[in-house]
């Protein structure tokens, strides 16, 4: 049998990345898209609470916006657009986080980032992308814009002012189908400059509005009901699950690793009290951010690396 068949055609909801200075539009557009669920991690949703219809997560803590990620893609109730406003806080934080808990862990309150702790930063990352890019939601997630330099060490241009790009996670701009650069005029108008569009349905450049993008991307993509069964399935098959076992009685999709092991990890995590570890581990060792995308050879070493953990826990407690 082939590997190879001819793709599906389907009408993929959007999955935009706008960015832009401030008073461009970006989370005002977004707030119009149909039925958003948005992650809020400016608190800037508070100043349109009574001109949109929308529910929001107001939160600065990662695991949340993991969470909230993960709470809409497993259910997407009756929500069409999932924002995450904006993904310039969220990498600030995110490595914020991941230097606190390194500071923490190598008793070092000066210690900084290195080139390879960004392993467990980009787990967290792919994690959270994969999620959006996968979920049959519309998707818009908005970047605050900062400036790009050259790094061509051949010529004169060496740290010369090149133009802008969004400030988020380093990947983002070429995994997104379209990235959008929107810039206000002193006129008030607002434009946008099309970085790159998967779609083919955006003009190089065209005023600014969610008008605009319901006119060039289509009604029937942007309003039609969503397809959760098939987000789930595109879920799956991006985190290599294709191994059905049993979890509480009920079948789970995972890449390799067995219910027993999951209830294995699931104790131990219990016993060790701490989340984070789990996560930390998960990231830093088998760039993961969960443990279905785990092999069940990877689950037992795990397993045997969370036991000696609550081990060295029990002895420094003692």
């Amino acid at each position: 049998m082939s590997l190879f068949s001819k793709p599906p055609t389907t009408n993929r909801k959007l999955k935009l990345l706008i960015y832009g200075g401030t008073g461009t539009w970006k989370t005002r557009s977004a707030l119009q898209m149909p039925k958003p669920a948005v992650i809020d991690m400016e608190k800037g949703t508070i100043h349109y609470t009574e001109e949109f219809d929308f529910e929001s997560s107001v939160t600065t803590d990662i695991r949340k916006v993991h969470k909230a990620v993960e709470e809409i893609v497993n259910d997407p109730q009756d929500f069409k657009t999932i924002v995450l406003d904006s993904a310039s806080m969220y990498w600030d934080f995110l490595q914020e986080t991941h230097l606190k808990r390194l500071r923490v862990k190598k008793g070092d309150s000066t210690y900084t980032l290195q080139p390879l702790d960004y392993k467990a930063i980009k787990a967290d990352t792919k994690s959270i992308s994969t999620k959006l890019l996968d979920v049959d939601l519309n998707v818009v997630v908005t970047a605050r814009d900062k400036v790009e330099y050259s790094s061509d060490t051949s010529s004169g241009d060496f740290m010369k002012v090149i133009g802008t790009k969004p400030e988020c996670p380093k990947d983002w701009p070429f995994i997104f189908d379209t990235v959008i650069e929107l810039t206000k005029h002193r006129d008030g108008r607002i434009t946008a400059h099309v970085i790159k569009d998967r779609t083919n349905k955006l003009p190089d450049d065209f005023d600014y509005s969610f008008e605009a993008l319901e006119t060039y991307f289509g009604k029937d993509v942007i309003y039609r009901d969503v397809d959760t069964a098939a987000g789930q399935r595109a879920l799956a098959q991006s985190g290599n699950r294709d191994f059905v076992t049993k979890l509480n009685g009920k079948d789970k999709l995972t890449a390799g690793i067995t219910g027993e092991n999951i209830v294995k990890i699931q104790n131990l995590k219990t016993l060790l009290g701490d989340d984070q570890l789990l996560t930390s581990k998960l990231n830093e060792d088998y760039a993961v951010s969960s443990v279905l995308d785990l092999k069940d050879d990877e689950a037992e070493l795990l397993i045997v690396d969370l036991n000696q953990m609550i081990t060295d826990k029990e002895e420094d407690d003692a």
